[in-house]
């Protein structure tokens, strides 16, 4: 009788000892049941010592995984730190995985440790089937910054625009790619341009970028300016034609023939240097500025009051591009844009 006893005694302490070290595989990331097609994701698990004893530091925990039924090499984790009974540790794998050549629908994404010999340890296993879905890459324009709202644009003469350009994306829009973008004046016709991103726009990021110049046409008087980007419905990919809009004053008096005097340029086209020449019926306040064809201004040669009569102002182009450029002569009320060739 004793005997028995004995021997039941030591089954029992024999079975405890086998499950006093036990670590094992609990939960796996990301929680979603979802994964994005073409989105980089890190697959992470927990791996937690599920038993009554301590898992001493530097101790070589062995992971191993699979996705799509395809398992990894193992690999052997040296605990960072104590494990007490109830705790876990975050296990990642290396390589970002984006599933750009698997096909739609359910894949299972399994974690194990992985012992054997004579190691007191249960190889528990945890799975999880995502389902595989397609995506909308989401680029947009959250705000117009230059110019700023309210400020005058003149008619003839190029303006550059500035906006925020938005990823709403939990992924990377890489360089190279080219975003359409919309500019749209009042309920006129749409302007469409392109833009090339440099460099890739993070995830989640925005980026500040320009138009060239661009001459707008519209009526006198207040208008409203919208750009946004213009990915229309036949685009796979990407999504999101956000947009911003901004209220003006569109100046058209450059245009109606209301500047009191004639204007000239001698030579144009020219290499180096020419004269523009012009009259004033009276005195004005007067204002004559050099732009390129972005809208950028170049130099000012005029910014004072003159009487009544002839005027002339040199322009020198030394050390600028060949090209086309625009000139702004501003009298009092009245405006007067015109072309310089240089060449």
């Amino acid at each position: 009788m004793k005997r028995i006893l004995l021997f039941a005694v030591a089954a029992m302490f024999t079975a405890s000892l086998a499950f006093a070290q036990d670590v094992g595989v609990t939960s796996l990331l990301p929680t979603g049941p979802t994964l994005k097609k073409g989105v980089p994701t890190r697959l992470q698990f927990y791996i937690t010592n599920l038993g009554s004893t301590a898992i001493s530091q530097g101790t070589q925990i062995a992971v191993n995984f699979s996705v799509e039924g395809t398992a990894g090499t193992v690999s052997n984790i040296p605990a960072p730190s104590t494990l007490d009974p109830g705790d876990s540790l975050l296990i990642s794998l290396t390589a970002l995985r984006s599933f750009d050549n698997s096909p739609l629908g359910p894949i299972q994404f399994c974690a194990w440790t992985q012992f054997s010999g004579d190691i007191d340890i249960n190889n528990d296993t945890t799975c999880t089937t995502y389902q595989l879905i397609t995506y909308k890459r989401d680029v947009g324009v959250s705000a117009i910054t230059v110019p700023p709202e309210n400020s005058t644009i003149d008619m003839g003469v190029p303006t550059q625009f500035s906006f925020t350009l938005n990823n709403y994306s939990d992924s990377v829009i890489e360089e190279g790619i080219t975003i359409p973008i919309q500019v749209r004046v009042g309920s006129g016709s749409p302007l469409n341009l392109t833009y090339t991103l440099e460099n890739d726009l993070a995830a989640n990021s925005d980026r500040t970028i320009s138009t060239g110049g661009l001459t707008i046409n519209a009526p006198h008087g207040n208008i409203e300016i919208c750009i946004s980007t213009n990915w229309g419905t036949n685009v796979d990919d990407f999504t999101g034609n956000d947009q911003d809009c901004n209220d003006y004053d569109f100046n058209t008096s450059i245009v109606e023939n209301n500047f009191n005097g004639a204007v000239t340029v001698q030579p144009n086209p020219f290499h180096n240097q020419t004269q523009i020449t012009y009259s004033l019926n009276t005195s004005s306040e007067v204002v004559l500025k050099v732009y390129d064809m972005n809208g950028k201004e170049i130099t000012t040669l005029v910014n004072e009051k003159q009487p009544a009569g002839l005027h002339a102002a040199d322009f020198n182009a030394t050390g600028l591009e060949k090209g086309i450029y625009i000139y702004r002569l501003q009298a009092g009320e009245m405006a007067k844009t015109g072309k310089l060739v240089l060449e």
